[in-house]
């Protein structure tokens, strides 16, 4: 008879967990026995390696087959196994006298808070009231303050939270249910890092705060605003979950390992690629790696959006109606759509399957470095069609902006230099509010920008009464 392993409860206690051990019962199972080494065998007759689900628990095996326990590191987290081979979730393990929380999705915690204990950067649990660090969840501002360790802003109780010119040396680090929707806004601020690490939260950049480092740790969305004018050094994808993840912070570098997908949305210097990811280009990017463990990848670029140059080390697919510059193939398997436009193709000896050079029918560049019969750099020019507007109170007028050439990136952001005199949305809408002048900028993702002046000097007969009541000044009046 083969042997059968069988789970039975876990005993958790407030500060250790109890693993249970793996106990022999009936045959026809996918467990087997090896000399005290388990492994599983699947539905196709193949050992498991790597990972595995067995009904509610998740296991993990070596390159042999081989059941592991204790930690495993993967895609740049800690998981513990306990002695009976499954994944430990919602518990605290102590190992070598120190404590560690694992979340509930199986990941050590650190950068993170959790009954009174601080997390650290490698895990290990230090009293909160001994650390420097602080923890926010009242819904209110924080503004002037200056924290030496990390910020813990938990969101299931601090909904809408705004931090206004406050130092951070440590983390920032935004905390939750993955189910309550918080919203905060930091305003003239200096961050080291911020570390997402609840789903459902926006985290908005405003003004003249400065971010070094942003690692998402799950499906939540930075975004900046309107007055929002900085780049962040650096942005690390490492939600474990699925989903769509969306960068709308220009960054000089974007690292993904990840199990969703990235939607980019504004310029990007760098991006390495980790682990396999659906990428989707909405805005330039100087240059993209895919490395050896993201095989099958799949970036789209969208029109309008260029990519300078791709370096493939595994095989992956290139989609969309955008353009590549020049595409470097390392392997065989590097496969591109038909509709994309690749100007120049290089291949690594040993390579005999690679994409074509496909240029527009036209002919000409769409990007690239000049010189030596290469294609010319290409300029790109921002304006706005409407010019200078004379408005009255009330009146509204669409502006449209226009990028050039048309195969740039249109994607544009409006300002206003005094919202009391005209206000204008994302969609460049203008609306006259009061008397005066003011300025609309729009700026394009390219670094340009485009004015026009709006005068406000008239207003509107069905607004006269209300305007006369509010602005009239009685000569010789106490």
């Amino acid at each position: 008879m083969k042997n059968k392993k069988i789970k039975v409860s876990v005993l958790l206690s407030a500060s250790l967990v109890m693993n249970y051990l793996p106990v022999i019962a009936e045959e026809n199972s996918g467990w087997i026995n090896n000399d005290g080494t388990w492994s599983y065998v699947k539905e196709d007759g193949s050992i498991a390696k790597g990972w595995i689900k067995d009904g509610d628990c998740w296991y993990a095996f070596d390159d042999n087959g081989a059941m592991r326990t204790g930690w495993i590191a993967s895609n740049e987290h800690w998981y513990f196994m306990g002695e009976s081979g499954v994944m430990q979730a919602d518990a605290w393990v102590e190992d070598n006298g120190a404590r560690y929380y694992i979340k509930g999705t199986g990941v050590m915690a650190k950068d993170y808070v959790k009954d009174g204990y601080e997390l650290t950067v490698d895990g290990k649990a230090i009293p909160l009231a001994e650390s420097k660090s602080v923890v926010l969840t009242a819904p209110e501002a924080l503004e002037g303050e200056v924290i030496e360790g990390n910020l813990y802003v938990d969101v299931t109780t601090a909904k809408a939270l705004e931090l206004k010119g406050v130092t951070v040396k440590g983390k920032l680090v935004v905390i939750g249910d993955n189910k309550t929707a918080g919203k905060l806004t930091i305003t003239d601020s200096k961050i080291e890092a911020i570390s997402t690490q609840t789903r459902n939260t926006e985290v908005v950049l405003s003004g003249e705060t400065e971010v070094k480092t942003i690692v998402l740790e799950e499906t939540a969305a930075v975004t900046p605003d309107k007055s929002y004018k900085g780049e962040v050094e650096k942005i690390e994808v490492q939600s474990t979950t699925k989903g769509e993840i969306v960068i709308e912070v220009p960054a000089q570098e974007v690292s993904t390992r990840t199990y969703a997908s990235v939607d980019i949305q504004a310029p990007v210097e760098s991006l390495e690629v980790k682990t396999d990811t659906q990428i989707k280009v909405n805005a330039d990017v100087k240059n993209v790696v895919v490395t050896e463990s993201a095989k099958d990848t799949a970036i789209e670029v969208s029109k309008g959006s260029t990519v300078g140059t791709l370096t493939a080390k595994a095989p992956m697919k290139i989609k969309g109606n955008g353009t590549i510059n020049k595409v470097e193939a390392n392997v065989n398997g590097v496969e591109a759509s038909k509709d994309t436009v690749i100007e120049d193709v290089e291949t690594n000896k040993g390579v005999t399957e690679a994409p074509e050079i496909n240029k527009p029918s036209t002919g000409g560049s769409v990007g690239g470095s000049g010189g030596g019969g290469g294609s010319t750099p290409i300029t790109y020019d921002l304006s706005i069609k409407e010019g200078n507007q004379t408005l009255a109170v009330a009146d509204t007028v669409q502006l449209h902006a226009i990028v050039k050439p048309s195969t740039a990136n249109q994607k544009v952001t409006w300002q206003t230099s005094n919202d009391s005199v005209a206000t204008i949305d994302e969609n460049g809408l203008v609306t006259a509010h009061g008397l005066g002048d003011c300025t609309i900028t729009a700026s394009d993702t390219y670094g340009n920008k485009a004015e026009i002046n709006i005068i406000v000097d008239t207003v509107k007969l069905t607004e006269l009464d209300s305007y006369i009541d509010n602005n009239t000044v009685v000569v010789g009046a106490d």
